[in-house]
């Protein structure tokens, strides 16, 4: 029924059809008359959240029935008796009502909104940048913080919407989850708690065998008793004691965290509202996550730092990848990197450089030396300044010139990137 429900939603007004719109349909707002009521400093945020879930009240007006009979879309009854005064300000009035109690969207998005599927369904819309979402409704989603409120038009109305605020748990730690002013990037220590119900632990993907047995209670008040701890305890021992993230709880790594970085969305909540030095605790489908905001480590000496420094060269570029690991490297999986020390590293990197400098084709040092998992491969890598992924491979792919080739450390281990484009 779900995925019937999914394919159904393609008709709802939010939706962006596939197809080029009618001949006498403008791209943009259809009726060039209408009150621009748009959340505009919402819109100007240049911080977009990686997804969302949403629900919104869509209001139409008599003006716009020429738009859907070119979609082949009903209007609303209601829609084709009210003036588009008329619908502004019961968008306004909505939105202030949401604004003070944002709990209100699931009760008036049933009562108000001319999207028959958002009337009908208790479940919010989920939605990420490459959702075909009307492109101006998607913009709005991503912009609003968690039970924040905006107004935005479209080809088909206005869009009261409001982003889905989750239930929180007694234990985490609310008071900071419910700041609004976040981080740009944050870099943390996190201790990973699981039990037995939760997905991970059921699909065999946390090897620790302590969350197999655990129930949900016990966790909770392990990771409480264990967040109490931290003000007078090294992280990377509590770490190494209590941390069930294979990747991270033996070496103390810290994680590099901002907006668009792919981990479970309350971690990266969390992560960007804690102070320096502060520390909380939030629930995930891992489990729970006892998590430090430190100062940013230091570069490692391997790295540009030059070019990291750099402005941004460019808003697209292709690079090209290779990959190689150390001890030290939480997520190395390739038995070269497994246990290399950093010395070696340091060779191995000063080797290929010099193997580069000599006019070795790139692509073949990566066939060759790459231990990433598609290395052989040796294909181009597209990134952008605002495309999903490691951000600091990312800040320094962005910032290559063309031939140049730069080294920048993740969790994963030391990359070497060249430009090619």
């Amino acid at each position: 029924m779900r995925l019937l429900i999914l394919a159904a939603l393609a008709l709802a007004a939010c939706r962006r059809k596939e197809e080029p719109p009618a001949d006498n349909v403008p791209a943009q707002v259809a009726d060039p008359t209408a009150a621009d009521i748009d959340s505009a400093d919402i819109l100007a945020r240049t911080r977009t959240a990686r997804g969302v879930s949403v629900k919104h009240i869509l209001l139409a007006w008599k003006e716009l029935e020429p738009v859907y009979q070119a979609r082949k879309q009903p209007l609303d009854d209601r829609a084709k008796a009210r003036s588009n005064a008329d619908a502004a300000k019961l968008a306004q009035d909505l939105a202030g009502k949401l604004r003070a109690d944002p709990q209100l969207i699931h009760t008036l998005a049933k009562q108000f909104s001319e999207d028959q599927y958002m009337s009908m369904l208790s479940d919010p819309y989920t939605l990420d940048a490459g959702s075909p979402f009307e492109p101006q409704f998607k913009k709005l989603a991503l912009r609003l913080e968690r039970g924040e409120t905006g107004i935005v038009r479209t080809d088909f109305g206005y869009h009261v919407i409001t982003r889905i605020a989750p239930v929180r748990d007694p234990i985490e730690s609310r008071e900071v989850l419910e700041r609004k002013d976040t981080a740009d990037e944050a870099w943390v220590q996190s201790i990973l708690i699981g039990w037995k119900d939760t997905q991970a632990v059921r699909q065999g993907r946390m090897p620790d065998p302590r969350a197999r047995d655990r129930t949900r209670e016990d966790a909770g008040k392990m990771a409480a008793d264990v967040l109490a701890k931290v003000a007078t305890t090294d992280m990377a021992k509590l770490m190494a004691e209590y941390s069930e993230d294979p990747g991270s709880r033996f070496t103390g790594v810290p994680y590099q965290v901002t907006p668009e970085s792919d981990m479970v969305e309350n971690l990266v909540d969390l992560s960007l509202r804690l102070g320096l030095d502060e520390a909380g605790i939030v629930v995930s489908p891992l489990g729970w996550h006892v998590v430090k905001r430190i100062a940013q480590p230091p570069a490692d000496p391997l790295e540009s730092v030059d070019i990291l420094a750099r402005p941004q060269a460019a808003a697209q570029v292709k690079v090209l990848e290779l990959l190689v690991g150390w001890s030290g490297a939480y997520f190395a999986a390739d038995p070269r990197g497994k246990d290399r020390t950093h010395e070696q590293l340091t060779a191995l990197v000063a080797k290929i450089r010099e193997r580069a400098a000599k006019g070795e084709p790139f692509e073949a040092l990566v066939k060759e030396l790459s231990e990433h998992p598609s290395g052989k491969a040796a294909r181009p890598n597209t990134y952008s300044f605002i495309a999903s992924g490691v951000p600091r491979l990312r800040r320094l792919a962005v910032r290559l010139a063309v031939g140049e080739i730069g080294l920048v450390k993740t969790q994963y281990g030391i990359h070497i990137l060249k430009r090619i484009e």
